[in-house]
Protein backbone atom coordinates (compact mmCIF):
# COMPACT_ATOMS: atom_id res chain seq x y z
CA UNK A 1 0.00 0.00 0.00
CA UNK A 2 0.82 3.40 -0.55
CA UNK A 3 -0.13 7.09 0.44
CA UNK A 4 -2.07 7.07 -2.85
CA UNK A 5 -4.17 3.77 -2.22
CA UNK A 6 -4.76 4.63 1.85
CA UNK A 7 -6.09 7.97 0.71
CA UNK A 8 -8.37 6.56 -2.10
CA UNK A 9 -9.49 3.99 0.47
CA UNK A 10 -10.35 6.26 3.49
CA UNK A 11 -11.55 9.40 0.97
CA UNK A 12 -13.58 7.03 -0.89
CA UNK A 13 -14.05 8.77 -4.82
CA UNK A 14 -17.25 11.24 -5.50
CA UNK A 15 -17.47 11.63 -9.20
CA UNK A 16 -19.94 14.13 -8.41
CA UNK A 17 -20.09 17.25 -6.04
CA UNK A 18 -21.49 16.57 -2.82
CA UNK A 19 -21.52 17.79 1.06
CA UNK A 20 -19.10 16.71 3.27
CA UNK A 21 -21.02 17.16 6.37
CA UNK A 22 -24.07 14.69 5.17
CA UNK A 23 -22.54 12.91 2.55
CA UNK A 24 -25.13 13.54 -0.06
CA UNK A 25 -24.93 14.73 -3.67
CA UNK A 26 -25.52 18.49 -4.16
CA UNK A 27 -27.99 19.20 -6.23
CA UNK A 28 -29.10 23.17 -7.26
CA UNK A 29 -31.42 24.53 -4.50
CA UNK A 30 -29.91 22.21 -1.87
CA UNK A 31 -28.93 23.61 1.70
CA UNK A 32 -25.11 22.78 2.01
CA UNK A 33 -24.04 22.11 5.74
CA UNK A 34 -21.00 21.43 5.19
CA UNK A 35 -18.26 22.30 2.11
CA UNK A 36 -18.74 21.53 -1.15
CA UNK A 37 -16.63 18.27 -2.14
CA UNK A 38 -15.71 16.30 -5.17
CA UNK A 39 -13.05 13.55 -5.68
CA UNK A 40 -11.39 12.49 -3.04
CA UNK A 41 -12.38 14.66 -0.52
CA UNK A 42 -11.64 17.81 -2.71
CA UNK A 43 -13.17 20.93 -0.81
CA UNK A 44 -13.93 23.68 -3.46
CA UNK A 45 -15.30 26.04 -1.40
CA UNK A 46 -13.29 29.48 -2.06
CA UNK A 47 -12.01 30.19 1.30
CA UNK A 48 -12.10 26.89 2.83
CA UNK A 49 -10.31 24.42 0.97
CA UNK A 50 -7.43 24.48 -1.76
CA UNK A 51 -10.22 24.14 -4.73
CA UNK A 52 -8.65 22.80 -7.96
CA UNK A 53 -5.38 23.44 -8.87
CA UNK A 54 -4.89 24.85 -12.67
CA UNK A 55 -2.60 21.68 -13.39
CA UNK A 56 -5.23 19.81 -12.04
CA UNK A 57 -8.18 21.33 -14.28
CA UNK A 58 -5.68 21.51 -16.97
CA UNK A 59 -5.21 17.73 -17.01
CA UNK A 60 -9.21 17.16 -16.68
CA UNK A 61 -9.66 19.31 -19.09
CA UNK A 62 -7.05 17.19 -21.54
CA UNK A 63 -9.03 14.29 -19.96
CA UNK A 64 -12.11 15.53 -20.93
CA UNK A 65 -11.03 17.04 -24.50
CA UNK A 66 -9.65 12.64 -25.38
CA UNK A 67 -13.18 11.62 -24.07
CA UNK A 68 -15.06 13.94 -26.69
CA UNK A 69 -12.36 13.23 -29.48
CA UNK A 70 -12.77 9.47 -29.16
CA UNK A 71 -16.79 9.89 -28.44
CA UNK A 72 -16.75 12.17 -31.91
CA UNK A 73 -14.64 9.50 -33.82
CA UNK A 74 -16.89 6.53 -33.08
CA UNK A 75 -19.58 8.32 -33.60
CA UNK A 76 -18.65 10.00 -37.43
CA UNK A 77 -16.90 8.41 -39.49
CA UNK A 78 -15.72 11.50 -41.43
CA UNK A 79 -14.36 13.31 -38.06
CA UNK A 80 -10.69 11.91 -38.03
CA UNK A 81 -9.65 12.84 -41.35
CA UNK A 82 -11.00 16.45 -40.66
CA UNK A 83 -8.08 19.13 -40.19
CA UNK A 84 -7.38 19.67 -36.39
CA UNK A 85 -8.90 23.45 -36.49
CA UNK A 86 -12.30 21.84 -37.45
CA UNK A 87 -12.08 19.05 -34.93
CA UNK A 88 -11.52 21.45 -31.95
CA UNK A 89 -14.01 23.81 -33.17
CA UNK A 90 -16.30 20.54 -33.09
CA UNK A 91 -14.80 19.66 -29.45
CA UNK A 92 -15.27 22.88 -27.92
CA UNK A 93 -18.67 23.06 -29.44
CA UNK A 94 -19.68 19.30 -27.54
CA UNK A 95 -17.65 20.66 -24.42
CA UNK A 96 -20.42 23.60 -24.13
CA UNK A 97 -23.31 21.74 -25.27
CA UNK A 98 -22.27 17.96 -24.58
CA UNK A 99 -22.42 15.54 -27.25
CA UNK A 100 -26.03 15.56 -26.71
CA UNK A 101 -26.46 18.92 -27.57
CA UNK A 102 -23.99 18.79 -30.46
CA UNK A 103 -25.76 15.80 -31.45
CA UNK A 104 -29.34 17.80 -31.96
CA UNK A 105 -27.62 20.19 -34.88
CA UNK A 106 -27.71 17.25 -37.38
CA UNK A 107 -28.24 19.74 -40.47
CA UNK A 108 -24.87 21.11 -39.46
CA UNK A 109 -23.18 17.97 -39.03
CA UNK A 110 -24.88 15.98 -41.73
CA UNK A 111 -23.03 19.22 -43.77
CA UNK A 112 -19.99 18.38 -42.05
CA UNK A 113 -19.95 14.60 -43.39
CA UNK A 114 -20.22 16.37 -47.13
CA UNK A 115 -17.24 18.88 -46.55
CA UNK A 116 -20.01 21.94 -47.01
CA UNK A 117 -18.29 24.13 -44.75
CA UNK A 118 -20.77 27.24 -45.68
CA UNK A 119 -23.79 25.33 -44.87
CA UNK A 120 -22.51 23.31 -41.54
CA UNK A 121 -21.34 27.15 -40.85
CA UNK A 122 -24.70 28.65 -41.52
CA UNK A 123 -26.42 25.88 -39.45
CA UNK A 124 -24.48 26.23 -36.36
CA UNK A 125 -25.31 30.00 -36.93
CA UNK A 126 -29.12 29.45 -37.34
CA UNK A 127 -29.71 28.48 -33.68
CA UNK A 128 -30.70 29.48 -30.29
CA UNK A 129 -27.10 28.85 -29.21
CA UNK A 130 -26.07 31.41 -31.41
CA UNK A 131 -28.57 34.05 -30.78
CA UNK A 132 -28.11 33.30 -27.24
CA UNK A 133 -25.73 36.39 -25.68
CA UNK A 134 -23.73 34.07 -23.08
CA UNK A 135 -22.64 31.50 -25.58
CA UNK A 136 -23.06 33.94 -28.91
CA UNK A 137 -19.66 34.46 -29.23
CA UNK A 138 -17.82 31.36 -28.57
CA UNK A 139 -20.62 29.98 -31.12
CA UNK A 140 -20.01 32.37 -33.93
CA UNK A 141 -15.69 31.45 -33.43
CA UNK A 142 -17.03 27.75 -33.78
CA UNK A 143 -19.38 28.81 -36.69
CA UNK A 144 -15.97 30.41 -38.36
CA UNK A 145 -13.71 27.88 -37.77
CA UNK A 146 -16.50 25.53 -39.17
CA UNK A 147 -16.57 27.73 -42.32
CA UNK A 148 -12.45 27.98 -42.88
CA UNK A 149 -10.70 25.42 -40.99
CA UNK A 150 -8.44 28.11 -39.36
CA UNK A 151 -8.05 28.50 -35.73
CA UNK A 152 -8.57 32.00 -34.14
CA UNK A 153 -5.97 34.70 -34.68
Amino acid sequence: MDIIELLARQEGFRQFVYDDATGKSLRRGDTLVGHPTIGYGLCIEEGVGEGLSQPASQSLLRDRIDTIKSELANRHSWYAPLGTARQGALISAAFNLGLTGLEDFKQALAACAAKDWNKAAAEFRDSRWWRNRLTHNRAEQIATIIQTGEWPS
